[in-house]
């Protein structure tokens, strides 16, 4: 069931509310309260809602049991952190990463520990309801790691279009997500030397050629940005499916998280190293500008691009609010 305190879309209105009230929450230098520790992802809504997953502490439902594991929540406009009761397939608990794909439907993705899956869950806050959109076995994988991104555009969320990047056992690779199959995507077609294909339960996994990678997001527009690091050179890639480019940004350092940024198409990206900051990049002109100071793990920009959400990475994951 979904907590009565849930609220349904809200009005632009209700939106400048919510980014006046997160930057209320601004303590001075820059810095903010955390309105949670223990974050693994965060991401903003279209109509100004927060979303994050984060392990349960303190009073929170759930914490400190067998079944503590990462739960999702949201920033309410009056500045209140709720916990959102995800009752559906609780055998499974796969709340480590969150997108807010429209008004009050969030997808929560994550490992099935007693399934040994990687599953990805429509959830519509305002029935309660979900729906398994993506699940893949990962029986025996080790050091594995996994993003997925859905397209906001495609309502039905049996034919949910998305993506998924991966990288484990020595193999990593990205591919688009198809009624729940893997199938190659063609921007990287001829890019990338196939090293091998991984067969796991009835899916094969492409293992690309001195590539690794990361996190992968895709617009409101279906633009879609993904971190990598090729030939150990960190990476940023854009594909525009409108002009079917594929762009290929290399960065100076490390990078964690990315997040759509602003009206006008920027990029915000993490990055680590000596000096890590946020850096905001123009994706056609591959220009960058420092916006944040700081090491951050996961960002999301809200949809006026005045504000950003983080994970801190210098503290116990911290869920910060940080104006631009």
């Amino acid at each position: 069931m979904v907590s009565s305190r849930l609220r349904p879309p809200r009005s632009n209105v209700v939106f400048l509310v919510v980014v006046m009230l997160s930057l209320a929450l601004v303590t001075g230098c820059g810095s903010t309260r955390s309105l949670h520790d223990y974050g693994s992802s965060v991401s903003w809504a279209a109509d100004g809602t927060l979303y994050f997953t984060a392990y349960p502490t303190g009073d929170d439902a759930y914490a400190y049991s067998f079944e503590s594991i990462n739960m999702p929540y949201q920033l309410l406009p009056e500045g209140e952190v709720t916990q959102i009761d995800f009752e559906a397939l609780r055998d499974c608990w796969v709340a480590d990463t969150i997108q807010a794909v429209e008004p009050g439907r969030v997808i929560i993705a994550g490992e099935c520990l007693f399934e040994l899956s990687y599953m990805a869950v429509s959830y519509d806050l305002r029935s309660g309801t979900a729906e398994v959109i993506g699940d893949w076995s990962v029986k025996g994988w080790d050091g594995l790691a996994m993003w997925s991104a859905w397209s906001p555009s495609v309502p039905n969320e049996a034919g949910a279009q998305g993506w998924l990047s991966y990288s484990f056992a020595g193999c990593s690779s990205v591919a688009r997500v198809d009624h729940f199959l893997l199938v190659p995507w063609e921007p990287f077609q001829d890019r990338f030397m196939i090293d091998r294909r991984d067969k796991v339960g009835s899916q094969d996994f492409e293992c690309w050629r001195g590539f690794r990678a990361g996190q992968i997001v895709v617009s409101s527009a279906g633009v879609v940005a993904m971190l990598a690091t090729v030939d150990r050179v960190p990476t940023l890639f854009v594909y525009d499916p409108a002009t079917e480019e594929l762009s290929e940004l290399p960065l100076a350092t490390e990078a964690t998280g990315l997040s759509f940024c602003g009206p006008d198409g920027g990029i915000a990206v993490a990055t680590h190293g000596d000096e890590p900051a946020i850096v905001l990049i123009d994706p056609i002109s591959g220009d960058s500008q420092t916006i944040v100071d700081g090491a951050f793990d996961q960002i999301s920009c809200a949809p006026d691009g005045t504000t950003i959400a983080v994970i801190d990475a210098s503290t116990r994951g911290d869920v910060r609010l940080l104006p631009i």
